[in-house]
């Protein structure tokens, strides 16, 4: 299904020519980056859930950034198809042949100016892939400090309740030290 604004991309049935396929994969490669430009915003209402530890926002942003990965896995399958098939129309021009050729390799056969909007394209989606890869770094890393506290919080509660002392640091059972204060009733 199209979106407004979006164009559709050409199907097999149509003729492919390198100046189709490079329309195509330039609209393509806009859509990614597009895809990969609404990731910090998510990024960011994620790790602002994570900082409150509020469950039900961490759920939400992370059901929010998975539908973004599937339509971003979706428009990879499609790239994928599109390079897959302009290997044939590139060998069609003597180009060497290529599983599934880049983008500059595609620009190479491409007259201007669609050679620099391919090549923009490219770019832009590139650099909001590595931009996207570095806040997921992040919030990894974030997630992983939250995780850490949370065990911390949950031993200090555990050696808390535990009056004899029979659980360490890392909640596995240990020798206890203390006195245990409990009593017997010999009577009953």
């Amino acid at each position: 299904m199209t979106r407004p604004g979006e164009h559709t991309i050409r199907t097999a049935a149509t003729p492919r020519t390198i100046e189709t396929i490079a329309t195509d994969l330039e609209r393509l490669l806009i859509r990614i980056a597009e895809a990969y430009e609404a990731l910090p915003a998510l990024t960011a209402a994620h790790r602002s859930a994570l900082a409150s530890a509020d469950a039900d926002r961490i759920g939400a942003s992370t059901e929010d950034m998975r539908a973004v990965a599937g339509r971003l896995a979706e428009l990879d399958a499609h790239r994928a198809a599109l390079a897959r098939g302009a290997a044939a129309a590139l060998r069609a021009h003597g180009a060497p042949a290529a599983h599934e050729p880049t983008a500059r390799i595609i620009a190479a056969y491409c007259p201007e100016p669609q050679r620099s909007r391919l090549l923009s394209a490219a770019g832009r989606a590139r650099e909001a892939g590595e931009r996207a890869q570095q806040e997921q770094r992040s919030l990894r890393m974030a997630a992983g400090a939250l995780a850490a506290h949370m065990q911390g919080l949950v031993a200090h509660v555990a050696r808390s309740l535990s009056q004899a002392g029979t659980y360490a640091r890392t909640l596995a059972p240990t020798v206890s030290q203390a006195p245990v204060a409990c009593s017997l009733d010999l009577v009953s």
